[in-house]
């Protein structure tokens, strides 16, 4: 963390406490969000300003997204890179860190199947975990992964 970043953190822990306990809850905000910045102010308000800012980094989606494809052969198209690399652009639009990298590197992993569930009818699953590890003495980071699985009926 830069002492910028620190020194900002540290500045802002007694209002971000404040602002998450006080304010009335914003029907767009998830509750895991909401968690997320509560446990971020908590620990901010009580000294711990790195692992606070993870958390506060989750509830931002402050987390780098790398996105890789399995098509598992015959049902990878043109049109399902395409769309993938298109919906990254458009986050990379909204502000997020979000690119199409190879598997190896990817913490997103986006898997198109012929068909889901029982007989078909199933057009997607998606599974997010979110979570703060510590990368060191006094040091936090906000991690994010995916496995994501959407059907492809029409390999058009």
């Amino acid at each position: 963390m830069t002492p910028a970043r620190w020194i900002a953190c540290a500045l802002l822990a007694p209002a971000l406490a404040a602002a998450s306990r006080d304010a009335s809850i914003d029907s767009r905000v998830l509750p895991s969000q909401r968690a997320y910045l509560d446990k971020g102010a908590d620990l901010i308000s009580a000294g711990d300003v790195a692992q606070g800012t993870a958390y506060l980094d989750l509830a931002q989606t402050r987390v780098p997204l790398k996105l890789a494809v399995d098509c598992g052969g015959a049902e990878c198209s043109t049109s399902t890179i395409q769309a993938v690399e298109s919906a990254a652009a458009q986050w990379r639009d909204a502000g997020s860190e979000v690119s199409v990298v190879g598997a190896d590197q990817a913490n997103v992993r986006i898997h198109v199947r012929p068909q889901l569930g029982a007989n078909g009818h199933l057009a997607g699953h998606a599974n997010w975990v979110k979570r703060v590890v510590q990368t060191g003495y006094q040091r936090y980071q906000a991690r994010v992964s995916a496995d994501i699985t959407v059907a492809q009926t029409d390999t058009r």
